[in-house]
């Protein structure tokens, strides 16, 4: 039976946030939606901005120790860096970083390995990012005067055995769903279907009762657990 793993981004990215406001949230965010939208892929959500993710991040970035909190369910992208440069400029290093570990990924591969921030900013079926920067006089296990940057994500990516988005689809977006510039927008006609070819075996093997909250996730249909 597969696992999730982590998203876990380190990279080295500095100068005091005077104020984390409406213009940074909506800055960082069209960073990843821009992002999202180089891929070839099909069935791409379009992230929207989460207060309640900011309000998190904002919690963990403030206590100045560079690891992730591990949240169930959430994915979560650090960075930080010393350099004394504007906030956007800031921004953009560290979400830079991140995409460009397209330069480890593999399409197929089974786990995201050395790429999983990138996969997680491309991870098609997450749809919500909150994020927090504050300038740390110590970053334990980074640096001294550090600017330390927060991203958290729902619902989270990177799970084991599955590919962050699909290459081919029969529309470019869900049912129920429009396009709007290769990003899929609005609520999803909610199919009893089965997302891993595995399911079918997973359920002959009890995994069902085993591990009822993937498996309703994931094999609705081989589970029988249609709504």
């Amino acid at each position: 039976m597969n696992s999730f793993v982590i998203v876990l981004t380190l990279a080295f990215v500095g100068q005091m946030v005077h104020c984390w406001d409406q213009g940074l949230r909506d800055y960082i965010l069209n960073i990843h939606n821009d992002m999202r939208k180089r891929p070839k892929a099909c069935e791409m959500h379009k992230m929207e901005y989460d207060m309640d993710l900011e309000r998190q991040a904002k919690s963990w970035a403030q206590r100045c120790v560079f690891k992730h909190e591990m949240k169930k369910g959430r994915g979560e992208n650090l960075a930080f860096n010393t350099n004394k440069l504007d906030d956007k400029k800031l921004l953009d290093i560290a979400t830079d970083d991140w995409y460009n570990e397209i330069k480890d990924f593999r399409y197929g591969q089974n786990s995201c390995f050395m790429s999983c921030h990138y996969t997680q900013l491309v991870w098609s079926t997450t749809n919500k990012v909150g994020c927090y920067a504050h300038q740390c006089p110590n970053l334990v296990g980074g640096a001294r005067d550090a600017f330390y940057l927060v991203c958290f994500y729902t619902p989270m990516g990177n799970w084991m055995g599955e590919q962050p988005y699909k290459t081919t689809c029969p529309a470019p977006c869900l049912k129920g769903q429009k396009n709007e510039g290769g990003l899929c927008v609005g609520e999803a006609v909610k199919e009893c279907k089965d997302t891993n070819a595995s399911c079918g075996n997973w359920a002959a093997s009890g995994e069902c009762q085993k591990n009822p909250k993937y498996m309703k996730s994931k094999c609705q249909k081989s589970c029988n657990s249609c709504p």
